[in-house]
């Protein structure tokens, strides 16, 4: 599917208002911001006339494609808006450029008035030299926004280039901007100078100047004569007409022309709030600002407040808990407490810019046992993973890989992969590659236990301080919409989760009701938060199984009379850290072999579930016996000892160990750089399998929601890239808040979660579809012995011997792996 652009015809403001989403959907969709609940709402767009209904506010558009470039495009006609938006109130004072938090008013200021309605007024002192009324020039925009804060202020908005406002801004190089409050004598204003300088918007039908036009500068100094007006007025209740206004200098030197139109930046150089601000003195509460505009000029009032929104989420819960008490507000609540849950968790604490927010991960095992856990050194979890160098960096960015026992950890920098239908093979060698270019060395990947990463993901979270946002042995009961407390604040939009807590001696006592301004799904595969959101996740089963194990392996160079029996012609290369990766299509998918330190490895073994049930109800002495065998044997020896009796009736060896040993006589090993090593033992207790599935969800984002890890997408454990999916979510999610919390957003809108979408949906379905297409590629023509299932294996042989032998094609496979 193409993303969609957008083209709207009509007023310029409505570029800020509406937005035809660029994402991965079935159909475009309009996105229109809420300023009340301060995020946008997808709504399906379809040709011809649209109309919505959002709350009590309503839009109509009318859309039709249309070919622009080569493209097609829908060009979006807004033909009604009727919108509502409320600001909350923040403790704000008038700042001057002496004050040193200019950059810091003009954020406030934007943060209250996402797309406000604006007066840009300025005085002509090229037809008037003496300035004054006479040369007083204004215009109305519905375009204007802030730029940049850093390293000053400036803000842009867009006019004709035709326009004898715009004459005044070049003239006099001042102007000032008033950002008009929702009372209807501001909604006049607006009219007033949106009909043009020629109707004298400065003054009444009798040739007076309006009550609400002022200078400036009262005192007549040497240049008073070119400073811009200023509006202000008060109705009868007291309400101000222009809660803020900005005094900024022209920036001609930026000025862009965009066709008729011009793009007009100016810097700030005063931020002023109601009209106290002229006797220096604090100013009160902030004042809700008009916010948008139609096509038809006629401003709109945000009195249209959000009645009641019905929400398109399906709501979570496991049992008939509810939301019963006004819940505790977090910023960012992560339900999962796995690897990426952690790794976010830590990247969020460890960063300057959202070490402050409040945050809250949600686990229903025991974190402390985590925490505290510890295997002897010749004892090696079940569960390890293959980190790649960018996921080293990245938990080395949140200074958490410190913390991950390095006695633990193996490297390793050559892999070995074969098939075993056929005599293709591929040696990846990255410490030869890195010789050829004169290049430091580099590791393809590094070998760890899950549970060493998540115990050096928890004491780096400790050591922040971050204890406190660690809800252990917690669940969660319930995931709806919050209420809008007409006494307190409005959560109709926010994620509210119920919680249960399963140890009441938990160090940390979690509430029970919380909401949140981000709610991340670290769930796993079947995740309640894609779940409440109302993401579709679509995929399927492989019908396999994933057999894992930790192997005990015998070191090369102490190779016993039996190993040199088997392999005559090994070489007497040193023990290097190498994988092994052997693809068996026969028996339903490839077995690898990774290295751990001390003479250790991790088994992944794909294989048919009938296959894994019946490695697991073997005898240790078979089961080490069939995963040497699978190292070595032909498919068809291999396919004949899975038909062999689980049990044995010899005590002294089994029917396994006596085939395996007759048959590897007359095996030619392996055309490999490195044969594959002696498995010595099976851990006890470690060897298991777990179903294989592949799942894609149709998007990472919703309002207020986000996805990451096995909650995003799941793929096969082929190229061990799942774990490393996750890492790379939670860092580039981490990343998009802190641009968030840096530039003013609300990080919870699906604005600010764009930048983190547009970052890792493709990545994460190219790494799980890629996976997918090279797993159906070696099952292709495995189902039978015939003449067209040789034939088969024979291509995937050439395929590999092809790739391997160009080594511009195996260099890039390798750049693209590291």
């Amino acid at each position: 599917m193409t993303p969609v652009n957008s083209l709207f015809k009509g007023r310029t403001a409505l570029n800020s208002i509406l937005d035809v989403a660029s994402r991965y959907l079935s159909s475009p969709r309009l996105s229109v911001f809420d300023a009340a609940a301060h995020q946008s709402v997808g709504l399906p767009l379809t040709n011809g006339f649209s109309r919505f209904h959002y709350g009590s506010c309503s839009i109509t558009t009318f859309a039709r494609p249309r070919v622009v470039a080569r493209s097609t495009a829908l060009v979006i006609s807004p033909q009604h808006i009727c919108f509502s938006s409320s600001v909350k109130h923040h403790d704000f004072k008038p700042r001057d450029p002496q004050s040193g938090d200019l950059q810091n008013s003009v954020k406030q200021v934007m943060r209250h008035v996402p797309h406000p309605v604006a007066v840009i007024t300025a005085t002509d002192i090229s037809s008037h030299p003496t300035g004054g009324e006479q040369g007083w020039r204004g215009a109305t925009v519905s375009s204007f926004n802030s730029v940049t804060l850093t390293p000053v202020p400036v803000v842009s908005f867009n006019i004709k280039q035709i326009s004898s406002t715009y004459d005044a801004i070049k003239s006099s190089g001042v102007f000032n901007v008033h950002l008009l409050s929702e009372e209807v004598e501001s909604t006049d204003v607006a009219i007033k100078f949106a009909s043009g300088n020629a109707s004298s918007p400065f003054h009444t039908e009798d040739g007076e100047i309006e009550s609400f036009a002022h200078l400036t500068d009262p005192v007549k100094t040497a240049s008073w004569g070119k400073l811009a007006p200023i509006l202000q007025s008060w109705d009868d209740k007291g309400q101000l007409m222009v809660p803020f206004r900005f005094h900024c200098r022209y920036l001609g030197d930026k000025t862009v022309e965009v066709g008729d139109h011009v793009v007009v930046f100016g810097e700030v150089s005063q931020v002023f709030h109601d009209d106290k601000a002229f006797h220096d003195q604090a100013a009160t509460l902030p004042k809700p600002c008009l916010v948008l505009a139609t096509s038809s000029r006629r401003f709109v009032c945000q009195q249209c407040r959000q009645a009641s929104a019905p929400s398109k989420r399906r709501r979570f819960f496991t049992s008939s808990t509810r939301l019963q008490q006004q819940p505790e507000i977090y910023d960012v609540v992560t339900v999962g407490g796995g690897p990426a849950g952690l790794a976010l968790l830590a990247a969020l604490k460890s960063s300057p810019v959202t070490s402050h927010l409040k945050t809250a991960l949600i686990e229903t095992q025991d974190l402390s046992k985590i925490h505290g856990w510890s295997m002897s050194d010749d004892q090696y979890s079940n569960r390890a993973s293959s980190l790649t160098p960018t996921s080293v960096a990245s938990l080395e960015k949140s200074g958490a890989w410190p913390h991950v026992d390095q006695t633990r950890v193996q490297p390793y920098d050559e892999m070995q992969v074969w098939d075993a239908s056929n005599d293709g093979a591929i040696h990846f060698d990255w410490k030869h590659e890195s010789k050829q270019y004169n290049a430091p060395a580099q590791t393809i990947a590094t070998m760890t236990e899950n549970l060493n990463l998540t115990r050096g993901l928890l004491k780096r979270i400790s050591e922040l301080g971050g204890d406190s946002s660690l809800f252990s042995n917690t669940s969660v009961s319930q995931i709806k919409n919050g209420d809008n407390d007409v006494k307190g604040f409005d959560l109709s939009t926010w994620p509210a989760l119920s919680l249960e807590a399963k140890n009441a001696n938990s160090p940390v006592k979690s509430p029970t009701s919380i909401a949140a301004r981000l709610l991340v799904g670290a769930d796993g595969f079947n995740s309640p938060v894609r779940a409440f959101a109302g993401i579709d996740s679509k995929g399927w089963d492989y019908d396999r199984h994933g057999v894992v194990a930790t192997l005990n392996v015998q070191p090369m160079e102490n190779a016993d009379e039996y190993q040199s029996d088997m392999f005559a012609d090994e070489s007497s290369m040193s023990n290097r850290a190498t994988a092994f990766q052997r693809f068996i299509p026969s028996l339903g998918g490839p077995i690898a072999i990774l290295p751990l330190p001390n003479n250790h490895a991790s088994l992944v073994w794909s294989t048919a579930p009938a296959h894994a049930s019946y490695l697991k109800s073997l005898d240790p002495a078979s089961q080490l016996a069939m995963v040497n065998a699978a190292l070595r044997l032909s498919a068809v020896d291999l396919k004949y000892l899975f038909t062999l009796p689980a049990t044995s009736p010899r005590a002294d060896e089994s029917a396994h160990e006596s085939e395996l040993r007759w048959r590897l006589q007359h095996t030619p090993a392996p055309s490999l750089s490195r044969q594959p090593p002696i498995v010595q033992s099976i851990q006890s207790g470690t060897l298991a399998s777990f179903p294989l599935r592949f799942r894609q969800s149709s998007s990472l984002i919703n309002p207020r929601v986000a996805l990451i890890g096995d909650a995003a997408h799941t793929v096969h454990p082929l190229a061990g890239q799942g774990l490393n999916l996750g890492l790379a979510d939670a860092d580039a999610l981490a990343s998009t808040i802190a641009f968030s919390v840096e530039h003013g957003m609300d990080l919870g809108d699906v604005m600010s979660l764009e930048r983190y979408s547009s970052e890792r949906f493709g990545k994460g379905l190219l790494m799980g579809g890629g996976v997918d297409f090279l797993n159906h590629l070696y099952q292709f023509g495995a189902g039978g012995d015939g003449p067209v299932s040789g034939l088969l294996g024979k291509a995937r042989g050439w395929g590999m011997d092809l790739v391997d032998s160009v080594p511009g094609l195996k260099g890039l496979i390798m750049k693209q792996a590291g």
